[in-house]
């Protein structure tokens, strides 16, 4: 009778049944005014809290595949995105709108694989944007564009959500360079079949990389702090204010909770949810409701994780 009561989640599930344009969610904002925004594979919607809308435009472009975290709402409160075709967007007084300079990402198309992520500055005045394989653009409302290339063979780069990099650029390959912040880390501590698929900000200088293998590497500052074998290809992770942790996997391993950096580093998780799911986003609205995007059922909402069945 003295035992702490434990309370599972319970979530409220949107699908195509509800107006969601697909089952698989990949990106998740929240704009200025409150709405949710998710990119799927078959466009981008705006949720209302009741009812997902979808924008009408002149080149369908609203129902291509939005399959990156490339989502920002710029300073003039228009939302922006890009699409699995290497091409820019954003709303505007109810409809879609290209980017003036479409025609210039076009151009260097053969040269790029995707539109990993994109930063704005003002009402869009400047913009730089990772182009996987290729390297950095920076473009400018005067059209003028700036691509800095990075070696070979293969690049990544990463942004940090809410406008700023992270400064980091891993090169594959023979040769492996990372940088985290402006610390140099040649070499990394992977071997050269090892292929990062995520690095993750979190709080008090950590920096999460995560392999496609399961590996996890933990960086403070530029300096790593552990690694360890994880059981599951790790897609994000959200750190609350206690410390704990929310993360989530791919390849239907859901969610993990884990209370402390070092139950994480120890792989000891407090509970898990969404079996069964592969999860691409972990978001948390300015009302504290919490949003989990998978690739199979559309989007999960739970108003409180700590109230519930």
């Amino acid at each position: 009778a003295q035992a702490p009561l434990h309370f599972r989640p319970v979530f409220r599930n949107y699908t195509t049944d509800d107006g969601l344009p697909s089952n698989e969610v990949f990106a998740i904002e929240q704009d200025r005014q409150g709405y949710m925004w998710f990119g799927t594979n078959n466009g981008v919607c705006r949720f209302n809290g009741y009812t997902f809308e979808q924008f009408p435009d002149t080149m369908q472009t609203n129902f291509t595949a939005v399959l990156s975290m490339a989502m920002m709402e710029d300073s003039c409160g228009r939302m922006w995105w890009a699409d699995f075709q290497g091409r820019v967007f954003y709303h505007e007084n109810g409809r879609i709108v290209p980017w003036q300079l479409n025609d210039s990402l076009a151009a260097l198309r053969p040269r790029f694989d995707r539109i990993n992520a994109f930063i704005l500055t003002g009402c869009g005045e400047e913009m730089w944007m990772d182009l996987t394989y290729l390297g950095i653009l920076h473009a400018r409302s005067d059209r003028s564009i700036e691509v800095m290339t990075m070696p070979k063979p293969v690049t990544h780069h990463y942004f940090e959500r809410g406008g700023r990099f992270i400064n980091a650029w891993i090169n594959f390959g023979n040769q492996h360079r990372i940088f985290f912040d402006n610390y140099n880390l040649t070499p990394p501590p992977w071997g050269p079949n090892i292929s990062i698929q995520a690095i993750l900000r979190l709080e008090n200088g950590f920096t999460l990389a995560a392999s496609a293998n399961g590996a996890i590497f933990m960086f403070r500052y530029g300096v790593l702090q552990w690694q360890r074998a994880h059981d599951g290809q790790v897609s994000w992770v959200y750190e609350e204010r206690d410390g704990s942790l929310l993360v989530g996997h791919v390849r239907g391993e859901g969610v993990r909770r884990f209370r402390s950096m070092d139950d994480f580093r120890r792989g000891k998780a407090a509970e898990s949810f969404l079996e069964g799911l592969s999860i691409c986003r972990i978001f948390k609205d300015r009302e504290g409701g919490y949003w989990f995007s998978t690739q199979e059922r559309g989007v999960f909402y739970c108003p409180a994780l700590s109230a519930g069945i």
